[in-house]
């Protein structure tokens, strides 16, 4: 009876870590990685170029997540506002390449095929 209790409880308990694993959608730091790098590599903000107009083509050479916050809005409007830390370089308009360092803030959400895709916060 005990060892049948046991059982039960510990099904219990697996069964509500799945349901609250599948639950939550929220990005792992290396997706947040990922996702940031990508966006990184197209465009390089201007707070991190620390150049009028940003950079471009970007050789990302690394990326830490500093802050993850909760998770804004709901359904498809879903996003977490995070901080990164980057750092490589990127081609600045009349100033050739050179190199960006820094913290960002950024939007992580997922697109309409479910990967996971970085926006500029203010963009």
């Amino acid at each position: 009876m005990i060892n049948r209790k046991r059982d039960i409880s510990a099904f219990i308990i697996s069964m509500l870590t799945f349901i609250l694993a599948a639950c939550s959608s929220s990005p792992s730091n290396s997706e947040i990685e990922a996702a940031v790098k990508q966006s990184l590599e197209k465009r390089v903000p201007v707070s991190l170029a620390k150049h009028l107009t940003g950079g471009e083509d970007a050789i990302v050479e690394e990326v830490k997540v500093i802050k993850v916050g909760q998770a804004q809005g709901k359904g498809a409007h879903k996003y977490w506002p995070v901080i990164i830390y980057a750092r490589g370089t990127c081609v600045k308009m009349f100033g050739g390449r050179q190199p960006f360092e820094g913290q960002a803030e950024y939007y992580i959400r997922k697109n309409a095929y479910g990967e996971w895709v970085a926006q500029q916060k203010g963009f």
